[in-house]
């Protein structure tokens, strides 16, 4: 028989090989649509929160002019308030754009808001399988309170929407996950390290000393 004319070494070999080749298959993945750049992700959350935000004062807000008034300063605001600017253009309101630090003007509703939660981040870095090319975990979170105030300053409305998102990427695609000007689409790398590596080898010893073993069964039978 093939395992019994086998020699030890001989099916060292062979279970390394075939180990090897179950990893490989199981690391393989069906093609899907490539992840999104982190900026096409942060857009992404950024206009679920505001159409959650003004799907809920549309109906105080139609036939007025509104200013849109944020609360601070950084790229989200300025990310968050040209999605919220062309979020209402698109639904026919009125609507004008008040830059941090600019006085909202008199007799005019406005929707200020601010961010407490703006958050892109890589947890960690991985190989699903010993023999599988680098993954990298990313989660997303945002977070916008909003109010609305009347032409006298009277509130209106006040409430707060937020939305999320986690995935993984190939490491390979790490250029064009991170392209675009603003600084948040680079987030801090984290380091690797020998915790990564030691379960997947671990496992793979398991197997390769469980097909050896079985072979070696064989040839001495």
């Amino acid at each position: 028989r093939l395992w019994a004319a086998a020699s030890p070494g001989a099916a060292l070999l062979l279970a390394v090989f075939i180990a090897a080749l179950l990893l490989a298959t199981a690391s393989q993945v069906r093609a899907e649509e490539p992840p999104p750049t982190n900026l096409d992700l942060m857009t992404r959350l950024g206009t679920q929160v505001a159409e959650d935000i003004i799907g809920k004062i549309e109906g105080d807000v139609r036939g007025v002019r509104l200013q849109i008034v944020p609360k601070g300063n950084g790229e989200e605001y300025e990310l968050l308030e040209d999605i919220f600017a062309a979020m209402l253009e698109g639904r026919g309101i009125d609507a004008v754009q008040v830059r941090p630090g600019q006085a909202p003007g008199d007799s005019l509703f406005a929707l200020d808001y601010k961010v407490p939660v703006f958050r892109l981040s890589y947890p960690k870095v991985f190989r699903s399988h010993l023999i599988g090319g680098k993954k990298v975990k990313r989660d997303a979170n945002l977070r916008v309170q909003a109010k609305l105030l009347s032409e006298r300053g009277d509130v209106l409305w006040i409430g707060e929407s937020s939305a999320e998102y986690s995935d993984q990427f190939s490491h390979g695609d790490l250029d064009r996950i991170q392209e675009g000007a603003y600084e948040f689409v680079t987030p801090e790398m984290p380091g690797s390290g020998w915790g990564k590596v030691v379960e997947p080898v671990f496992v793979s010893a398991i197997i390769v000393g469980m097909i050896y073993l079985f072979f070696t069964n064989q040839s001495d039978s």
